[in-house]
Parts: C-alpha cells; sequence; structure tokens
C-alpha cells in the first residue's frame, strides 16, 4: 500500500493521469478492493468482474454505478455471417449469439464452419453444435475443453446438470437435481460451485440465480450424456416438477420442452388449448411432438384430435392452407368416429377450424354453410356461440367480406363486454387495475378473446385504408396485454405507434422501443424486423433520414421471409418519398 501512496502523490505533483484496470476482481475482498482504490486515488479504476454478491455493498461504498460488457449484438453476427456468404434470419442469428456467447471469436469461427462445412446454413450448424455432431473442433471448444479438464468430478456434474437446466436456476432448485444423481451434501456442492466460478464457466445474479455460461453449454451437456436412462429422465422429472407453473419466458419454455421429452403428452395438449398459447416464443421442438401424437394411431383420440387442432393453428398462421385442410380432415374423421369426452367444445372447435380454411380457400358459400349448421347445434348465449361468431368474423375477412367482418366483430364485442361486465372507461383503468380484473374473473381468457374482436376492427379498417382505428387499437393493445398474449399486444402496439407516427412520433418511437424489448425478452425473435421496420419509418419522419437508412440497411443484411422483404421494401419507399421533401433534396 505504501508504494501505491508515493505512486498517488507523484501522479498528483505532475498532474499526470492514469487508468488502472483490475482483471476479476470479484476473486478479492471487497475491503481489499476499497483499500487498493483508497490507496490510489488519483487513478482511474477499471475493475472487470463477474457479478458476485459483495458487488452491492462495494457498489455503495463507492458511489458507483456498474456497467455491462455485453459481448456482440445479433445485428454484429448477421454481419459477419453475411461477409462469410451465410446470411442467416433473426432467429437463427440469435441462436448463434447464444450459443457462443456473444463472444467474437466463437462467433468468428462459427461463421467460417458455417460457410466451409454447413453449405452456408447457419440453422443447420447450429443443431450440430447443439447436438455436437460436428467434426471440426473449434476454438470455443478447445479453450472450454481446457477449463473442464481441470475441474473436480463434483465439478463437472454439477457443469452437466446447469447445462441440462439451460435456465438459471437457485441453489437449492440445482440441490434438487444434484440429489437425484447421488450429489447429496449441499457443502461439497457448494465448494463445487465455487470451482465452477473460479473457471468463470458460472454467471451469478442478483437475485441468487446461477447458471453456466451460454459459451459452455454444448461441452457441459456431455457431462449428462454419461448417465444411465433412467437417471437422467428422473433429473428432467425433477427439473420439470422446479419449473411447473413459471411464468418467466425462458423457464416457461424449458418446461414446455420437457413435458415433450417426459412422455406428458397430456399436460402440453393442455396448454395448447389456453388462449394465449400461440402468443408465446413457444419451443420449435415442440410441433414434431404434437405431430407425433396426431399420427400415433395408439394414441387416445381425444388427445390426437386436439393435437391435430393444434397443429391447425399453427398452419393458419403460416398461411399453409394444404397442411390446414389436412388437420381439419384428420380432426372431421375423429369427430365422426366419437369420443366420450367429445362435446360443445369440440363441436365449435372443428367449425372454427373448418371457417378458416373455408375463408382461407375463398369458399365463401361453404363457410356460409357451415356456420348456419354450426350455430344451430350451440347454446346461446354461451362461451361456444360467441367464441363461434368471432371465428366466423375472422373467416368472412378472409373471405373478402370486410364490412361483414367488422360488423359482426363489433356485435361480438358488445357480446363480450356485457358478458365480462366492461365499459370503455374499465378498459381504459390504470393498467394494474385493469390486470386485477382479468385475473379475478371467472373467464379472464374473454378478455383476450373481446380484444381479439377490436384487433379484428382495425385490420378491417386497415383493409378500407382508414386510419380512424385508433381507440380500438388502444383497447386491443390494453386487453392483450393484461391477458398475457404478448404477440397481439406487439401487433396492436405497432398499430397504436401507426397512429401516433402522424401526431406524436418521439411518442411512436418511445413506443416501438418498448414493443422490440417485449418482443426480445418474450422470445418472439420473427416479431423483431417488422417493428424495427416501421421504428425507421419513424425516424424518418422525425428527419432522422440517415439513422432510418441505417437502419434499413443492418435490416437488409439478414435472410428474410417474403412478408418481411415486402414491409422493408414498402418501408424504404415511403423513407424515401419523405427524404425527398426535406429541404435541399
Amino acid at each position: 500500500m505504501d508504494v501505491l501512496r508515493a505512486v498517488h502523490l507523484r501522479l498528483a505533483e505532475t498532474a499526470t493521469i492514469v487508468a488502472v484496470v483490475l482483471d476479476n476482481a470479484h476473486h478479492l475482498p471487497t475491503d481489499g478492493l476499497r483499500m487498493l482504490i483508497g490507496a490510489l486515488p488519483t487513478a482511474q479504476w477499471i475493475l472487470l468482474a463477474q457479478p458476485w454478491p459483495a458487488q452491492p455493498v462495494l457498489e455503495a461504498h463507492l458511489g458507483i454505478t456498474p456497467q455491462v460488457l455485453p459481448g456482440w449484438t445479433v445485428d454484429t453476427v448477421a454481419e459477419v455471417f453475411a461477409a462469410e456468404g451465410c446470411r442467416t434470419d433473426y432467429p437463427t442469428a440469435q441462436r448463434v449469439n447464444t450459443l457462443a456467447g456473444g463472444l467474437p471469436l466463437y462467433i468468428g469461427q462459427a461463421a467460417t464452419l458455417t460457410r466451409s462445412q454447413y453449405g452456408a446454413d447457419a440453422a443447420a450448424f447450429c443443431d450440430a453444435f447443439e447436438k455436437r455432431t460436428h467434426v471440426t473442433s473449434t476454438a470455443q471448444e478447445l479453450i472450454l475443453e481446457q477449463a473442464f479438464d481441470g475441474l473436480g468430478e463434483v465439478a463437472a456434474a454439477l457443469a452437466g446438470l446447469l447445462a441440462l437446466a439451460e435456465v438459471p436456476l437457485t441453489r437449492d432448485e440445482l440441490q434438487q437435481l444434484a440429489a437425484e444423481i447421488g450429489l447429496a451434501r449441499a457443502s461439497v456442492n457448494a465448494r463445487a460451485l465455487r470451482e465452477l466460478a473460479a473457471h468463470g464457466l458460472t454467471q451469478s445474479f442478483g437475485d441468487g440465480h446461477l447458471k453456466l455460461h451460454d459459451a459452455a453449454r454444448s461441452i457441459a451437456a456431455s457431462m449428462v450424456d454419461a448417465l444411465d436412462g433412467d437417471t437422467t429422465d428422473r433429473v428432467q422429472r425433477t427439473l420439470c416438477q422446479v419449473l411447473e407453473g413459471e411464468r418467466a419466458p425462458a423457464r416457461l419454455s424449458r418446461w414446455m420442452r420437457l413435458l415433450g421429452s417426459t412422455g406428458q403428452i397430456d399436460h402440453l395438449i393442455a396448454l395448447t388449448e389456453q388462449e394465449g398459447f400461440f402468443e408465446r416464443g413457444y419451443p420449435r421442438e415442440l410441433r414434431a411432438v404434437l405431430a407425433d401424437t396426431a399420427h400415433a394411431p395408439d394414441a387416445d383420440p381425444a388427445l390426437r384430435f386436439d393435437a391435430h387442432n393444434a397443429l391447425s393453428a399453427w398452419a393458419f398462421r403460416e398461411g399453409d392452407l394444404d397442411a390446414l385442410s389436412t388437420h381439419v380432415q384428420a380432426m372431421e374423421t375423429l369427430h365422426r368416429a366419437g369420443h366420450p369426452d367429445f362435446g360443445p367444445r369440440e363441436r365449435m372447435l372443428l367449425a372454427a377450424r373448418q371457417f378458416r380454411l373455408y375463408g382461407e380457400s375463398g369458399a365463401l358459400a361453404q363457410l356460409r354453410k357451415a356456420y348456419a349448421e354450426a350455430i344451430v347445434q350451440t347454446p346461446a348465449p354461451s362461451r361456444y356461440e360467441r367464441g363461434l361468431r368471432y371465428e366466423y368474423a375472422s373467416a368472412l375477412w378472409e373471405a373478402g367480406q370486410y364490412q361483414e367482418a367488422g360488423q359482426l366483430a363489433v356485435d361480438v364485442a358488445r357480446a363480450y363486454m356485457d358478458h365480462l361486465g366492461l365499459e370503455v372507461a374499465d378498459i381504459m383503468a390504470p393498467m394494474d387495475v385493469l390486470h386485477a380484473q382479468c385475473l379475478n374473473h371467472n373467464t379472464p381468457d374473454d378478455f383476450k378473446r373481446l380484444a381479439d374482436c377490436f384487433n379484428l376492427v382495425v385490420v378491417v379498417h386497415r383493409k378500407l385504408n382508414s386510419m380512424a382505428f385508433g381507440n380500438w387499437a388502444i383497447w386491443a393493445r390494453r386487453l392483450y396485454a393484461v391477458s398475457g398474449a404478448t404477440r397481439s399486444a406487439i401487433n396492436s402496439g405497432q398499430d397504436v405507434a401507426d397512429v401516433l407516427r402522424l401526431t406524436d412520433p418521439a411518442e411512436a418511437l418511445r413506443m416501438l422501443d418498448t414493443l422490440r424489448l417485449a418482443a426480445e425478452e418474450d422470445n418472439l425473435p420473427d416479431m423483431v424486423i417488422g417493428v424495427r421496420s416501421q421504428r425507421a419509418l419513424i425516424l424518418a419522419h422525425m428527419g432522422n433520414i440517415a439513422g432510418a437508412r441505417a437502419e434499413i440497411d443492418v435490416l437488409s443484411q439478414y435472410d428474410l421471409t417474403r412478408n418481411q422483404s415486402e414491409d422493408i421494401r414498402h418501408q424504404s419507399r415511403l423513407i424515401e418519398e419523405i427524404a425527398s421533401r426535406q429541404p435541399g433534396a
């Protein structure tokens, strides 16, 4: 300390400014760090560290606010891959970033391997890397394998469990998993966790959770591969119990995948019946699980019916008319065969899917006939009757009957408001009040269904080139938000932002930034491109033409869907029209 104090005096005398960088500061005691900094106050100290329990204490003593040093962004990943001739869509670039932990060295080599060994298919590289079927070792693996070679047996086993979990766990939750593989002594496990932290393989969070570093997950997963089948199943089922009931997107997604991998298909299918299921960033593996159930001849016909129902919803969302027709025909066959559990719900679901098929096909006569037959078999008023009328209105919109669809949507919205006991003033109440009203109602899903009616009115207005939908979009967005329908809330938020751009572009920009964050937090990467292209247009309206063009350029480097490409071309044209009206253009 005396040497540091002498250095301080010398620096003070000469008015010299130096920066001192201290790496792995989390390994030092807080008091020691304070003494170091106190002995050399003239210097500008930069402490590099992982989050650690004593961090808030040091921050308070020093009066500082920590800054996070993130890895590369998803945009940078796409740029690096594009430079290698490997265009990638946003979700896949996000997968690469997660697998590589955002580290430039790993991302660069991933792009090179994708070009040279995977035909420029980034998704194929990710699949191979996650399954450890790739044939060329990466720098990431070589570096991490050295770290794992130095681990003790217990530390390596806990790393494997954290890799299996994928999401942050508390120490108590990890202990439950450890007990399933014979690691019952908490004190031994705690020492092993400190060993992992010393190697920089774990990340700790301020709320007491910890996780394996993303970049280390693929190596650590091999530790679990060594377990026998029964033990692996026990660990997965215990993890499933730990995560059950979670609402946080990452933990919810992991739980749903565990339901599939542990054979709990009935629970998984029950989730697809919830109004908000298709609003979430559901794991892509679930569709294969449901498809297996739908086509399994020995499975319960009621489960097969519900599996086809879920798959038909996916097909409709993706505009896959052939797949939609296949699933509707399968539902018709199963329904005709009958089942003790079939009743009004199944009749309504089948009719709703038929409506969508006929509407998408433009078969208006078949649509009207199917509705006439279904509505007379449905008790009224009832939730089935309200649902059937809304589905018919949506199908009319698909069939090009916009005015009729809009009027019916308004009528059904009134029916839902009467059922829920809502007035417009209730919908515009503070969000916490509206959220509580939704949660405490005996049919909370009807709040989302009411929002669907409002949203249908919005899309009718848009189709008829009318911007008089502001209130409908606001009401829809609020109801979607309180009912947990994030995807639809983002869509409605974009509608609201589209209205605001004409009167308050700064507020529209703030809203779009909020929507982008919601899409990323709720694992809806497919929505990010659309939000950002709309944001570029708002920037142009605010006079920032250079910023708008730069955003469009960044988005254009991704491998885009047809709809995304058309959207970006449309927004780009509007931006250039605005630019042409600028002074001096």
